[in-house]
């Protein structure tokens, strides 16, 4: 009498499985959109701008700094060289950001083109 209760238990759910599924099949989710919009591409670009003039500007600050302590001090030779560190770094963060920042810019503008296009 166990064994056609075990049966009868183990067929209602199996039976109960099936009725739960239906024929229908699933739609598939949307695609996810692939990389950066061009309005995106094109705020990073100025944010990469901006950072590297930031950081150009620090950089020129703290040499001048370095070389009006370096001149009251009475070491000249000092001066010039936290001077020209200061600037020497400065001008390639300005140049590092700004060639990110137009990359970036670039690349937003194509994508804007490519949009504008494919109507």
């Amino acid at each position: 009498m166990a064994l056609p209760l075990g049966l009868l238990a183990i067929g209602g759910a199996m039976s109960g499985h099936a009725w739960a599924q239906n024929g229908e099949p699933q739609p598939a989710p949307a695609p996810r959109s692939t990389g950066r919009s061009a309005g995106r591409e094109a705020g990073s670009g100025a944010a990469d701008i901006g950072k590297g003039a930031a950081h150009g500007a620090w950089d020129v600050g703290k040499g001048t700094v370095g070389a009006v302590g370096n001149l009251a001090t009475g070491h000249p030779v000092g001066a010039a060289n936290s001077f020209g560190k200061g600037v020497g770094k400065g001008g390639a963060h300005v140049a590092i950001g700004t060639g990110k920042g137009v990359g970036h810019l670039g690349k937003a503008a194509g994508r804007g083109l490519k949009k504008l296009t494919h109507l």
